[in-house]
């Protein structure tokens, strides 16, 4: 079964003349995600203290705008360490659009924490 914004993408002709690896791989490409091991770096940041990501967790491709995106939910304020979370991943782990996201709980590679002041947070 095709996802919906796959068969979005084919219909408006964005992804007519590629498979959906092809497209992971060139999203993959044109944001010059680094590899480490034969995977795929990617971030993603959270005041939130998590053992894994859940499917859709959005990702970065740096820990600065991870911090940035994972500093946007205003209902964790409160909290005043910033964690950000690196994983490594295949094309087959992700999807694609304007931010990458997960399609499945992936484990964390590596656990960044930094301590904030909710008013200094890369802005």
């Amino acid at each position: 079964m095709i996802r919906f914004k796959e068969y979005f993408l084919k219909e408006n002709g964005f992804l007519r003349d590629m498979s959906p690896e092809e497209h992971r791989l060139d999203w993959l490409e044109r944001h010059n995600v680094q590899t480490e091991d034969g995977k795929y770096v990617l971030y993603h940041g959270s005041r939130l203290d998590l053992d894994y990501l859940r499917a859709d967790s959005l990702l970065e491709t740096t820990p600065e705008k991870a911090a940035k995106w994972g500093n946007t939910n205003r209902s964790n304020n409160k909290r005043n360490i910033m964690r950000i979370y690196k994983v490594l991943v295949d094309p087959e782990d992700i999807n694609c659009g304007f931010w990458a996201s997960l399609i499945d709980d992936h484990p964390i590679d590596k656990k960044l924490v930094v301590r904030i002041k909710n008013k200094d947070i890369l802005d």
